[in-house]
């Protein structure tokens, strides 16, 4: 079998980290990543590369395949453009097949549906990841493949704003849809079988535990500030028992103290 790109010294593995460590920053993620938070979702950048690495050979340049998925710009985040795959590869992809037998959010097969895979099918058992799956791969393609893109934005932001002033007036949710609602933290619940009360099963109480103030400062800078115990945020959860029942207070330190800069130990 011959070699794949992959499998050479000259597949880009320094880009495809930086482009991955990008796009998982606030600002580089795509908009549909933040409706719902989740722990092993990988970068596109990543599955976008080593798809493409796994099925071109390694007779193609560093130069062209970096083109080819969009890498060789430093500025921004790779999957803002589609991949373009020279002509002469195209074969390749078409009859090529892709299973991922857990999907997730979908971060490989899409990539793979960009890239023109013959054929791409995703798995997932999670109910909530199957529906962001049918959302993310098979609607878009569904209504761009119709010319009906346009049509598919406009009915999902009216229909999402019909959604929303719903669960707006349900008595039973309709605190969590202030307007000032920013973001939500859930956790599973555990039921103590000799009082009968629920204990949140939560590992990290932290809301912001934040070192650098710019993105333009340098690691050594960084390290600095971590070294010295300075951060730029600090703000953290903290249970309240009231009764049978555990409210949450929000311990923001920047805004008990008056500072935009927070020393402590600890912390790291």
């Amino acid at each position: 079998m011959d070699r794949r790109f992959i499998e050479s010294h000259h597949f880009p593995v320094d880009r495809v980290n930086e482009a991955s460590s990008k796009e998982k920053q606030g600002g580089g993620r795509p908009p549909y990543w933040e409706m719902v938070f989740w722990w092993t979702r990988k970068p596109l950048a990543s599955a976008r590369a080593v798809i493409a690495g796994a099925l071109l050979p390694d007779s193609i340049s560093r130069e062209e395949f970096m083109y080819a998925t969009r890498l060789s710009s430093v500025e921004g985040v790779p999957h803002r453009n589609n991949p373009f795959i020279p002509a002469r590869y195209h074969d390749i992809f078409k009859q090529a097949r892709l299973l991922d037998p857990f999907a997730g959010f979908g971060s490989i097969p899409l990539e793979a549906i960009r890239l023109g895979i013959g054929e791409v099918v995703a798995v997932e058992l999670l109910p909530v990841a199957y529906v962001f799956l049918k959302a993310v791969l098979e609607i878009p393609k569904w209504a761009s493949d119709r010319g009906l893109g346009e049509k598919l934005v406009e009915d999902v932001e009216e229909w999402g704003k019909w959604v929303l002033g719903q669960l707006r007036t349900d008595r039973d949710i309709q605190e969590v849809y202030d307007e000032d609602t920013a973001v939500y933290i859930g956790s599973w619940e555990i039921k103590c079988p000799h009082c009968g009360r629920y204990t949140p099963l939560i590992g990290n109480w932290w809301l912001a535990r934040t070192y650098r103030g710019s993105s333009e400062e340098s690691e050594s800078e960084e390290e600095e500030e971590v070294r010295k115990g300075l951060f730029q945020r600090l703000a953290w959860m903290e249970p309240v028992r009231q009764g049978d029942t555990v409210h949450i207070r929000v311990v923001d330190l920047n805004k008990e103290l008056g500072r935009t800069q927070v020393g402590a130990r600890g912390c790291q």
